[in-house]
Parts: structure tokens; C-alpha cells; sequence
């Protein structure tokens, strides 16, 4: 007989999901009873994530396992160094520098010249941010209409971004277009707004935008542990459709 699931997830009448884990009663008669969401949701999100993590299937989900599914996302593509997980805004130097493959493998002890400890990742990291000027990030606003859109839609979330702000006392500060200074969540909410509002502009100048492209500057300064972004350094790129082949 197959070996039963440790945990059980079902749909109850309300629509929301339930979860059951399989435990032993005073009998010593194994069976599933009401458990802590938070492990079984984890345990559900990483068994079936090659059927959930599918647009289609999302919708099935709810909000709270649709969370937990972008952390799993989160962690699977992060880089790792004999299986312990490095901090996203370091891989993206390394892959900026040209040191790292992103399309290769995401074991860093298992590349052609292999980083043999976490030490050796900080050193590198380190010596490229005394040297390097900036390091490029990308992300893409779709184009009021588009594709039904009825307005600007954020594409990449700019935080998922820049998720590693907070964590080891990194901190962001902007610039602005007036010349003004935003730090942390301000400085967030701006680039959002400053995104939309630049994409519906350029939709309004630009035929056939079907999304624009920001490309940001991002200055590491290590002794202060800030991200630095000025605005008016920031290239806007639109993306344009084939009129011909857009759908709505």
C-alpha cells in the first residue's frame, strides 16, 4: 500500500483551504487531524510547485499560499554555495562583473572556477564594490491598453527588486527628478509612481508601446551600507507591440 502524505490539504465549503496532518491518536491509530497552517502550506507549495507556480493554477490558490509560493520562487532562484542560500544582491554583482553565468548553474561550488566557501563570495563581492561604479537593474511597467490593461501595471514589483534592502542595514536613498532625497519605503513609492507615470507619458509620444523598460544605475557605497539612485540617470526604454498581433 502507498505511504500516506504527511500533511492533507482540502477545499472546505467557504472556498478556503484546510490543512491536515497525519499524526498518531492515543490509540496509537495514525490519522489526519487539523494542523498549523504554516508547515503544511510550505510542505503543500514546495511538493506540487512545479503545478502551482503555473499562472493558470495560481488562481486556485489563496492569498496566503499565494505568498508563500513567491518565497519558494524567491528561493529557488537564488544562488547557492554547497547548499546554503547568498543573499540576492550579491549574486547580481557577481553576474553584473561578469564573474557568474546567469543562465549557468546556481551552485556557486560547481562552476568552472568555484567559490569553495561563503568567505571567498564576501571577498569578491567586496572588492568589487570598491571598484565598481554602479551595477544596472531593469524593470518593466506594461502600457495602459495593452492587452486589456486599463492601466499602467507594474510588470516586476521594483521591492522584489531590491529585497535585500533591510536585511544586513542596507538602506536605499533616490534622488529625484526635482533634485529631492527619498530614503526607504518613500523613496519605493516614488519609483513606482515616477514608472507609471513615465510609461503612460511615453504611450501618450510613442506608437504601439506595449511596455517600457526602466534601466536604474544603482550605486553601492559598503562603508554605509546605501543603494543610491538618481532619477534623472535612469534610461526609459519603450517596448513596442506589432499592432497587427495585439490581443485584447
Amino acid at each position: 500500500m502507498a505511504k500516506q502524505p504527511k500533511y492533507k490539504r482540502t477545499i472546505g465549503k467557504d472556498g478556503k483551504p484546510r490543512y491536515f496532518e497525519l499524526k498518531p491518536d492515543n490509540r496509537g491509530v495514525t490519522r489526519y487531524v487539523p494542523t498549523s497552517a504554516d508547515k503544511a502550506r510550505l510542505n503543500f507549495i514546495q511538493k506540487n510547485y512545479d503545478n502551482v507556480k503555473k499562472p493558470s493554477q495560481q488562481k486556485n490558490l489563496s492569498p496566503a499560499e499565494r505568498k508563500t509560493l513567491e518565497r519558494v520562487k524567491q528561493s529557488k532562484e537564488l544562488y547557492k554555495n554547497k547548499g546554503k542560500a547568498i543573499k540576492r544582491w550579491k549574486t547580481d554583482y557577481l553576474e553584473f562583473s561578469k564573474i557568474i553565468d546567469p543562465k549557468g548553474s546556481r551552485d556557486l561550488d560547481k562552476l568552472p572556477i568555484p567559490f569553495t566557501k561563503p568567505s571567498e563570495i564576501d571577498r569578491t563581492v567586496n572588492r568589487l564594490l570598491d571598484a565598481t561604479d554602479f551595477v544596472t537593474m531593469a524593470t518593466e511597467v506594461g502600457a495602459s491598453g495593452f492587452r486589456g490593461r486599463n492601466e499602467a501595471v507594474g510588470i516586476h514589483d521594483i521591492a522584489e527588486k531590491l529585497d535585500f534592502l533591510g536585511t544586513d542595514g542596507w538602506k536605499l536613498e533616490i534622488e529625484t527628478e526635482a533634485g529631492n532625497t527619498l530614503r526607504g519605503n518613500s523613496a519605493l513609492e516614488y519609483l513606482k509612481e515616477y514608472e507609471i507615470r513615465k510609461t503612460d507619458e511615453l504611450s501618450q509620444t510613442t506608437p504601439n508601446v506595449a511596455a517600457v523598460r526602466f534601466n536604474y544605475k544603482l550605486v553601492y557605497d559598503r562603508k554605509v551600507k546605501k543603494v543610491y539612485i538618481v532619477v534623472n540617470d535612469t534610461d526609459p526604454v519603450p517596448m513596442q507591440s506589432d499592432p497587427i498581433k495585439r490581443t485584447n
